[in-house]
């Protein structure tokens, strides 16, 4: 890689995190990941690839990473118990709707961010079948009215 071609490759990074710190982390995991699969002579389309999806994995690292951190343990539970419990009511209505596999879908996606191929390869089923069932589901979704998910009424349901 050529010092052209790493400005370049630092201008996109810095655009897309919009810190500098962050950014040069994440231009040195791309050139990491280039250098490991042998790739550095790769086009400038190929290396912006490369850094959008580790940066992809580093947000979503950083989101488990803030959900199960110690301080948010500590900070606000009450407010979380209700959000717990929201989420379970949410899922008992939805486990109502949905089949068990939209379901499943349908959270992995929406709710936690997975990629179609990841949850494809995790349950075992052609993508195209995964496509077919979480287009299914947010039709089914859609096709609801807004009263239908409304928090449970008063006497705890």
């Amino acid at each position: 890689m050529n010092e052209l071609e790493q400005q370049a490759l630092i201008k996109y990074c810095l655009r897309m995190t919009g810190d500098k710190w962050d950014a040069e982390d994440l231009v040195q995991d791309t050139i990491l990941k280039l250098m490991e699969i042998n790739r550095t002579d790769a086009s400038h389309a190929y290396q912006k690839t490369v850094a959008k999806h580790k940066w992809i994995d580093l947000l979503r690292k950083r989101k488990r990473e803030s959900f199960l951190s110690e301080d948010n343990l500590e900070d606000g539970r009450a407010e979380r118990m209700k959000a717990a419990d929201d989420f379970e009511h949410l899922l008992k209505q939805l486990s109502g709707i949905l089949t068990p596999k939209q379901l499943t879908i349908f959270l992995l996606k929406d709710v936690f961010s997975f990629q179609l191929h990841e949850i494809a390869e995790t349950l075992g089923k052609p993508e195209s079948s995964v496509k077919s069932l979480l287009f299914r589901s947010r039709q089914r979704l859609k096709r609801l009215s807004p009263e239908v998910l409304q928090k449970e009424p008063a006497d705890g349901g």
